[in-house]
């Protein structure tokens, strides 16, 4: 059994993932805010009456969606699930770095 866990390669797939901060909208996304900001700012810049092309080159400001009851409603467990991946990935980076001062520590 393995132990630890491999820090490159969570980093890794860190770095590959869409850019934090994520945050969950209380309904049943989770989102990049980065990209939030850089569709607000392209979506002002379009005219009402773009053609559907034009839309679709936004940039996708969604990184995962859960369960949802009715509409866009997130279920119970869905919102606690969103609220938790939210929350991991803005602390993975600190999480890894903490870990690599404390390994070093240990090892120094």
């Amino acid at each position: 059994m393995k132990k630890g866990c491999d820090l490159d390669e969570l980093a890794r797939l860190a770095a590959e993932a869409t850019p934090g901060p994520w945050f969950f909208n209380s309904y049943s996304g989770v989102f990049s805010e980065p990209r939030v900001r850089e569709y607000d700012e392209a979506e002002s810049k379009l005219a009402e009456d773009a053609p559907d092309s034009e839309w679709g080159k936004l940039p996708e400001p969604l990184v995962c969606s859960v369960p949802t009851v009715a509409g866009d409603t997130g279920t119970e467990q869905g919102r606690k699930d969103a609220a938790y991946i939210a929350a991991a990935c803005n602390a993975v980076p600190l999480l890894l770095a903490e870990i690599r001062i404390l390994r070093a520590r240990s090892t120094g």
